[in-house]
């Protein structure tokens, strides 16, 4: 689009990594929509710790340039592992492998039975 070319070199990858973090937003949505019934002031909080996360998600920086014990923190965060994995698409090398495909899969899992839980629970409360 802007003149740049580029290779795409594992599309089930990107694939995965874009359906998995829609399933995770998605999971995450839930959760906090429905804590946000029972505790209004969330909804201040939320903005936040988005903040802090979207800072320390890996957008503007790859993980592995981070020494030490704070790279290992950083790869707590599930955004940094689906960003890795995306851009690993991009790129003749595998992801890093400091992407945690089976801690992703478990916390999108995680969130979006919990999220659909308690959106259950809250609309059968409302009624």
């Amino acid at each position: 689009v802007a003149g740049y070319q580029f290779q795409l070199y594992d599309p089930v990858s990107l694939f995965f990594a874009l359906i998995g973090l829609g399933l995770y937003s998605f999971g995450l949505g839930l959760i906090l929509s429905a804590v946000a019934i029972y505790i209004p002031v969330i909804e201040k909080l939320v903005p936040m710790v988005f903040r802090i996360l979207f800072f320390t998600s890996g957008i503007f920086y790859s993980p592995s340039q981070i020494a030490g014990q704070y790279g290992e923190l950083i790869y707590l965060n599930p955004l940094v592992n689906f960003i890795e994995l995306g851009r690993g698409a991009f790129v003749t090398r595998s992801p890093s492998g400091d992407v945690r495909i089976l801690y992703i899969v478990v916390v999108t899992c995680v969130c979006l039975a919990l999220g659909l839980l308690l959106e259950r629970h809250v609309r059968s409360k409302q009624v």
